[in-house]
């Protein structure tokens, strides 16, 4: 396995050879993995230059010498393999799929348009459907807000919206997480600044991953970067686990928890005071991405008790065992089979979840036929 440490930010421009060798510098001593960088002013004649001062390799999509461009970099000791690319021609996006450690992975940087633009998202969407990659990484200076109560202060509370409706249907769509609000869910930190009203920030910059990444995502940080009016996103990311994109299934049993009940419910709630401005549609689906985010994490807190619980039950039942092989009782048997019942009800539990997984597999690949422990071999 291993751990991939990515960067992004927004340049603002280093066409400037004093500036961009310094940050060069600076992002080697930071000794990112993959950098996204958006706002290059690249060139196709500047490549040359760049390349031997990077000393690594350098995915450009250039734009003009005063606006756009955007650019990925690979550390020169990063073992990766390209496995294909796609270059925006007006320097708005780059779309890689790349394999590390035998796991093939979709980085997407993107510069989005200062005016309210949904085309550049939708065509990356495109794109990711024609490129059926499980793992998404996508980074960049997406110039909105996802809420502008949490990521907005100081100016008018508006943002692209548009783009932004565009964003969370394409989440919605191929289930991504905004990776920093889902480990920090109230916290308020930007990643820009107006330098025309110091009183306005927004986080404008971020990192949407695959869900099922979540848990192979580490150290999600927003830090100062040089020479820009953007902070840089990063994030950690352990690659290599021989395990598939998993689906995730509701468990219906959550419907009839009081507590699940309650959490859904304050979901809602806060998701509607948190987007006052949204039409009803577009509540609806953040609505949706809220709702699942909370599920996943309502159904993890409660996986892990259960692993708490059958350990404990492992341990009684050894510890039961061994007292009555010592002193033969009537309590001490019936608190063996006590145990032993819990762990065969936890067992049917667990059943119950692989099997419903199953099925939602197979809803979703169309797969014919299933097993549902590929590791034991099926009896015609």
């Amino acid at each position: 396995m291993t751990k991939v440490k990515v960067c992004s930010f927004n340049a603002r421009g280093i066409r400037c050879s004093r500036k961009r060798r310094k940050l060069f510098l600076f992002l080697h001593r930071r000794n990112y993995d993959v950098i996204f960088l958006q706002e290059t002013h690249s060139t196709p004649q500047d490549t040359r230059y760049w390349l031997n001062e990077w000393r690594g390799r350098i995915i450009f999509s250039h734009g003009t010498h005063q606006s756009r461009g955007t650019a990925v970099l690979f550390n020169p000791r990063f073992t990766v393999s390209l496995q294909s690319e796609i270059i925006d021609e007006n320097g708005r996006y780059i779309i890689l799929l790349l394999s590390i450690e035998n796991t093939v992975v979709c980085f997407v940087n993107i510069y989005g348009p200062n005016i309210d633009n949904r085309l550049p998202f939708y065509t990356v969407k495109n794109y990711l459907r024609n490129l059926n990659c499980n793992h998404i990484i996508w980074g960049g200076d997406f110039n909105f807000v996802m809420n502008t109560n949490l990521d907005k202060i100081g100016g008018i509370p508006r943002t692209n919206f548009l783009a932004r409706s565009a964003v969370y249907n394409i989440m919605h769509d191929f289930s991504l997480l905004d990776i920093w609000r889902e480990l920090n869910p109230k916290a308020k930190r930007y990643t820009w600044h107006s330098s025309i009203d110091k009183s306005i920030h927004c986080r404008l910059d971020f990192f949407l991953t695959s869900a099922h990444l979540k848990t192979s995502i580490s150290n999600v940080q927003i830090s100062p970067i040089l020479g820009s009016d953007h902070d840089s996103v990063s994030l950690e990311i352990l690659l290599g686990q021989k395990r598939g994109p998993g689906i995730w299934k509701l468990n219906t049993s959550f419907l009839h928890d009081a507590e699940y009940q309650g959490l859904i419910r304050q979901t809602i709630s806060q998701t509607i005071r948190d987007n006052l401005n949204l039409n009803s549609s577009f509540l609806w689906e953040v609505c949706k991405l809220n709702i699942r985010s909370a599920s996943i994490s309502f159904s993890s807190y409660h996986s892990k008790l259960r692993q708490q619980e059958e350990r404990a039950l492992l341990d009684s039942i050894f510890f039961y065992e061994y007292n009555y092989l010592l002193a033969p009782n009537d309590d001490t048997k019936k608190t063996l089979e006590e145990a032993r019942v819990k762990l065969d009800k936890l067992y049917d539990y667990k059943l119950k979840g692989i099997i419903v997984r199953s099925r939602a597999r197979w809803v979703e690949y169309g797969e014919k036929k299933l097993r549902i422990f590929p590791w034991l071999r099926t009896e015609e």
